[in-house]
C-alpha cells in the first residue's frame, strides 16, 4: 500500500512528515508542491495521480453489432387489442390471458413490439402460460429473447415444440442446466430412442436421485421393450421414487418380464364366475416380489393387492374373462372387493390409457360417492374425465357437480370455452342458487369457484344471457350474503365483458 492511499486512510495529523510517495513519475512533481499544507498536497497529489493512472487507457473492444431482427411474417394485433393486453399482462384479471394469447395466435395475429419485454417477463415468471405465449412473439420477441438469459425458455420451447435439436446439443446435455437436459433428452427420445438411452446409461451413476427421476421420467416417450434392460437395472436403484416409475413404466411394456410378474400374481388375486368377481389373498410370493416394489411382509392388505392389480392393463381382463368393461365393474359384489377393485382399476386404466374403462369406472365412482364423501374418488375421477372427449365429460360432469358441489374441481378437467349447453346448464345453477340465497347458506366457497371457472369459461353464445341483472334476495334480510354475492357477480360481469371485448378486437 503506497503512503498516499495510508495518508488518506488514517488522516494527515497522523502520519507526520511522511512524504507521499506513490513510485510514479507524480513523486517529482509533489517535491515542488508546498511543504507547509499537507491536506492541500494530498489532495493535488491523489487528482494527479487519478489522471495518470488513465492516461493511456484503450477502451474495451465493442461488442459486435447483433444481426438484425428477421422481418416479421404476421400481422400485429390492433392497438385497443394490445391495450387489452396489456392491462391484462399487468396482472388484471390475468385469468383471461391464456384464451387472449390462443385468439391472437388462432388469427395469426402477434404482440405488437412495444408489449414485447413485459409479455416476456411475465412469461418469465409465470411458467404454465409459456407454450401460448412463445407463438405470439412474432420474429422480434424471439430475436429479442436471446439477449436475456432469464428469456432462454423461448428458445428451449420452440425446440420442444418443434421436436427438434440444438446445434450444440452434446454441450447441452453434458453441462446444461437439468431443465435443459431434460429438454434435449426428451426431443432425442422423439427423434433416436437408442440413443438417448445411451446417454442415460452413461451419466446414470453420477447423477443425484433428483437428477435420475427426471430423466427416467422422459423416457415414457417412445416406450419399448428396448427400454427394458434399463428399466429393470432402475429397479435396484437407490432411490425408492426412481424404483417407482421404472415400475410404472416397466409394467406398460407389453412383453417386460415385470408385466408378465404382475400379470401372474393378478391372475391369482382375481376370478371370475356366474357373474361376480372374487378377491382371494395370495398365498405365495416369489422372488422378485419386493424388487417388483411389493411388501412381502403385508401380503395380505388391501394396499399391496391394489398395488398388484393397478399395474395390469385392464384390457387383459376383459380377454382373460371374455367380457366387457361394464360386466366386470357391475360384478364386484363384495363390499370389501369394492373398495379394492374400484381404486385399482381405475389407476390402470389411466396408467395404460384404456378408455374403454372409464365411464364404467366413473359411474362407480358416482355411485360410491352417494355413500362416502371421500377425496380419492374426487382425485381419480377427475384424472379419469381429463382422458374422454369433452362432449363424453360434460354430461358427466353436470351430474356430478350439481349432485354434490364437491365435485366443483371437476370443472378443471374440461377445455375452454365450454359447450353452450354445458355453459347453459352451469348459468342456470348458478343463477338459481343466487336467487334462492339463504343467510347462512352452506357451500359459499366452492359455489364461488364455480362461479369464477364460468367467468372464464362460458362460451360466447351464453354471454348475452350471464350479462343481464341477476335476480336476488332483499339485502335487508339476509345481510352480508347478498352484499359479497353481489361483488362477485360484479366481478363476473367484469370478466365477461372483458374476454367479450377481446373476441370482438381479435379476430
Amino acid at each position: 500500500m503506497n503512503t498516499l492511499v495510508t495518508t488518506a486512510i488514517v488522516g494527515t495529523g497522523q502520519v507526520g512528515n511522511n512524504k507521499l510517495i506513490t513510485k510514479t513519475p507524480i513523486d517529482t512533481l509533489v517535491t515542488q508542491l508546498p511543504a507547509e499544507n499537507t491536506e492541500h498536497s494530498l489532495l493535488l497529489t491523489a487528482g494527479a495521480w487519478a489522471i495518470y493512472r488513465q492516461a493511456g487507457y484503450c477502451a474495451e473492444h465493442a461488442p459486435a453489432i447483433p444481426q438484425l431482427a428477421p422481418v416479421e411474417v404476421q400481422a400485429s394485433c390492433s392497438a385497443k387489442a394490445a391495450l387489452l393486453l396489456a392491462n391484462l399482462l399487468q396482472g388484471e384479471h390475468s385469468e383471461i390471458l391464456p384464451e387472449a394469447l390462443e385468439h391472437l395466435q388462432q388469427a395469426h395475429l402477434r404482440l405488437p413490439h412495444e408489449l414485447l419485454p413485459q409479455a416476456l417477463a411475465y412469461g418469465t415468471q409465470n411458467k404454465a402460460i409459456r407454450t401460448t405465449l412463445v407463438f405470439v412473439l412474432g420474429e422480434r420477441g424471439r430475436w429479442l429473447s436471446q439477449f436475456n438469459q432469464e428469456w432462454k425458455w423461448v428458445h428451449q420451447l420452440l425446440l420442444q415444440a418443434e421436436k427438434s435439436l440444438p446445434a450444440n446439443v452434446e454441450t447441452m446435455w453434458q453441462e446444461g442446466a437439468l431443465e435443459q437436459r431434460c429438454m434435449v433428452l426428451r426431443n432425442m427420445r422423439e427423434i433416436d430412442p437408442a440413443r438417448a438411452r445411451d446417454w442415460l446409461v452413461e451419466v446414470w451413476k453420477q447423477e443425484k436421485a433428483e437428477t435420475r427421476i427426471a430423466f427416467i421420467t422422459a423416457f415414457e416417450v417412445n416406450l419399448s421393450l428396448e427400454d427394458e434392460p434399463l428399466l429393470e437395472k432402475a429397479l435396484d436403484d437407490r432411490s425408492t421414487n426412481v424404483q417407482s416409475i421404472a415400475i410404472s413404466l416397466l409394467a406398460r411394456i407389453t412383453g417386460s418380464a415385470l408385466a408378465q410378474r404382475m400379470q401372474i400374481r393378478a391372475d391369482a388375486i382375481l376370478s371370475y364366475s356366474k357373474g361376480k368377481i372374487t378377491v382371494t389373498t395370495p398365498q405365495t410370493i416369489d422372488e422378485h416380489w419386493k424388487r417388483d416394489g411389493l411388501n412381502k411382509d403385508d401380503v395380505t392388505t388391501s394396499a399391496t393387492l391394489q398395488r398388484i392389480v393397478a399395474l395390469v392393463p385392464p384390457s387383459h381382463w376383459e380377454q382373460r374373462f371374455a367380457t366387457t368393461p361394464e360386466k366386470l365393474v357391475g360384478a364386484i359384489k363384495a363390499k370389501e372387493d369394492v373398495s379394492i377393485l374400484v381404486e385399482s382399476w381405475s389407476k390402470a386404466a389411466l396408467l395404460h390409457h384404456t378408455m374403454s374403462w372409464i365411464s364404467p369406472l366413473v359411474d362407480m365412482w358416482q355411485h360410491l360417492h352417494k355413500k362416502s364423501k371421500s377425496d380419492t374418488d374426487l382425485e381419480l375421477t377427475i384424472q379419469m374425465l381429463t382422458r374422454l372427449p369433452p362432449q363424453e365429460a360434460e354430461p358427466i360432469i353436470v351430474h356430478l357437480l350439481f349432485e354434490h358441489i364437491h365435485w366443483n374441481a371437476a370443472l378443471t378437467v374440461l377445455p375452454r370455452p365450454w359447450s353452450h349447453n354445458f355453459g347453459e346448464a352451469c348459468l342456470q345453477a348458478l343463477q338459481d342458487h343466487v336467487r334462492t340465497l339463504k343467510k347462512n347458506e352452506a357451500g359459499y366457497y366452492e359455489w364461488k369457484q364455480i362461479m369464477d371457472a364460468a367467468a372464464i369459461a362460458l362460451p360466447e353464445s351464453c354471454f348475452e344471457r350471464a350479462l343481464q341483472p341477476w335476480e336476488m334476495p332483499e339485502e335487508e334480510k339476509h345481510g352480508w350474503v347478498i352484499s359479497y354475492w353481489r361483488r362477485n357477480v360484479t366481478v363476473f360481469s367484469e370478466v365477461l365483458r372483458i374476454r367479450k371485448q377481446i373476441m370482438e378486437e381479435i379476430q
